[in-house]
């Protein structure tokens, strides 16, 4: 956790919420009293008063996170759902960036898998150089944020999360399947739509081969998360590809019929994971 004058952090491991094991996940409505020039982060939709700001998340969730600091924020509507980017420096320009960007990979996700599952989506710059995925929204290092490439590659990567194991849980004991599944449909959906997929699946098959195939394999059922070159093949790398066989045994036909059937029953998609 960090706690001072001029940066907030929360999470579950830095104990400020009482846990209860027989309930695991919780629905919450949370009001934070902060300085007039602070920002603060939580999931769900935010709403803004004379004493601070609440946070309203009617969405299960395992964990509840509470990020505040002096930030910018820029924000707009995207079909209903609020995208908001929050800098430590006012950039209307970089901030405009990621707002376009993330509409535009929300619409394109809302059309393959379902309704986004929140009702905000944020970019939130951070001082640590990281590329987190939390329910809502995403804290991208002040460095990392700041890579053209990553409007395309880590945004839309964080943003997919949000339905696999950020809407869709993981149950960790039976191993964690979202990070090849995201990889699949993010950073390897993205390189095949620039007529890149095969080299990009070839990296992934050389990672393994360098790192895994030998004396660092294991089943994916016990994949937990990446900690090292190994377990990142495995994870990710082995992992897609097991995505992309299945693909290739089920078809793309199967996504275009139900599309087919759904217009013509007058059938509407139904809503992200819960």
């Amino acid at each position: 956790s960090v706690l001072d004058a001029g940066n907030l952090y929360l999470d579950a491991g830095s104990a400020w919420l009482a846990v209860f094991r027989d309930f695991p996940l919780h629905t919450f409505t949370l009001h934070v009293e902060a300085p007039k020039d602070w920002q603060i982060i939580s999931q769900g939709k935010r709403t803004d008063d004379a004493t601070g700001f609440t946070f309203d998340m009617p969405h299960r969730q395992d964990d509840i996170y509470l990020i505040g600091g002096r930030y910018q924020r820029y924000s707009k509507d995207h079909d209903g759902i609020e995208i908001v980017v929050y800098l430590h420096e006012a950039d209307a320009a970089l901030a405009e960036r990621y707002l376009s960007s993330s509409a535009d990979y929300i619409s394109l996700y809302n059309d393959w898998i379902g309704r986004y599952p929140y009702a905000k989506f944020a970019v939130v710059e951070n001082r640590w150089q990281t590329g987190y995925g939390m329910p809502s929204f995403t804290l991208l290092g002040s460095r990392v944020i700041r890579l053209p490439f990553i409007l395309h590659t880590s945004l839309p990567h964080e943003i997919l999360h949000n339905w696999w194991g950020n809407g869709v849980y993981i149950d960790f004991s039976k191993g964690n399947w979202s990070e090849g599944l995201t990889a699949y449909m993010s950073d390897h959906f993205n390189s095949e739509q620039q007529g890149k997929g095969r080299e990009y699946r070839r990296k992934a098959l050389e990672r393994y081969a360098n790192f895994a195939a030998e004396q660092g394999d294991f089943a994916l059922a016990e994949f937990r998360s990446r900690h090292d070159e190994a377990s990142q093949a495995i994870g990710y790398s082995k992992a897609l590809m097991l995505f992309h066989m299945i693909r290739n045994q089920s078809g793309d036909d199967i996504r275009s019929e139900e599309r087919r059937v759904g217009r013509v029953g007058g059938g509407g998609g139904g809503g992200g994971g819960g």
